[in-house]
């Protein structure tokens, strides 16, 4: 019974040092040949260890895999309208994130619309071990969006009517580009311009008024701040786990 104590014990001693072997390895990332994410490394002294038994490198990098949130504020460059809303995602690696966002349109126009939710993929094209971004700290980020967007419906029927539900989610899709500041461990600022294309709502730019038309219809057609597509400017913070 003891023997068969020992061998269980040693068949678990073996099996915990594998599991901590594993996680260990797991958790060193190489990035380059003379680099290492720092992030991947939990404490200070592994950091030391790793340094002196490898021969390496750490560098802060903005690329591990890590879950992210941020607070964004945006402007329609050619809508006058005020956004607010937040993203969440995960970043996959040093260059590829995948979020979802969402604005809300605070700007009331003749209805209040385009406010909107998006899957957004975003590429990062700094290299983290490039001595730009060693310096500066900077990056710069591309993105692609789409999704749903609150657009106007109405549209002119061949006997000059409006339909009568104004403001529904329709597809939107679009893209964008941003400059991306390490501002402090964890924390990133961007700056960006993205622009969304209104598939329904253009319908409504160019019309023409028909003789049965109610002048209330034309008046709520002309107020109205109607877009083929959106430019937005926006500006985010962001916290990265």
């Amino acid at each position: 019974m003891k023997k068969n104590n020992r061998i269980i014990a040693a068949v678990a001693a073996i099996v915990l040092m594998m599991v901590m072997c594993g996680g260990a390895n797991a958790q060193i990332i190489r990035s380059g040949k003379n680099a290492l994410s720092s992030r991947t490394v939990p404490t200070q002294e592994q950091k030391e260890e790793v340094k002196k038994a490898e021969n390496v490198t750490l560098l802060e990098q903005h690329g591990s895999r890590n879950f992210y949130v941020a607070a964004a504020y945006a402007y329609g460059v050619n809508s006058s309208e005020h956004y607010v809303g937040a993203e969440a995602g995960f970043r996959f690696s040093e260059h590829f994130k995948l979020g979802v966002q969402g604005m809300w349109c605070a700007t009331k126009d003749v209805v209040q619309h385009h406010s909107f939710v998006v899957l957004k993929p975003s590429f990062d094209l700094v290299n983290a071990e490039s001595s730009f971004y060693k310096k500066t700290c900077l990056d710069f980020s591309i993105h692609a969006m789409g999704g749903v967007m609150s657009q106007a419906e109405l549209k002119i029927k061949g006997g000059g009517k409006l339909l009568d539900n104004p403001c529904n989610p329709q597809a939107t899709a679009g893209a964008g580009c941003a400059v991306v500041w390490n501002v402090a461990p964890h924390f990133q600022l961007s700056a960006g311009v993205s622009y969304l294309h209104l598939f329904r709502e253009k319908e409504l730019v160019d019309y023409q008024a028909t003789a049965d038309m109610t002048q209330a219809e034309i008046n709520w057609i002309e107020e109205g701040n109607w877009q083929k597509g959106i430019i937005l400017a926006e500006f985010k913070v962001a916290y990265h786990f």
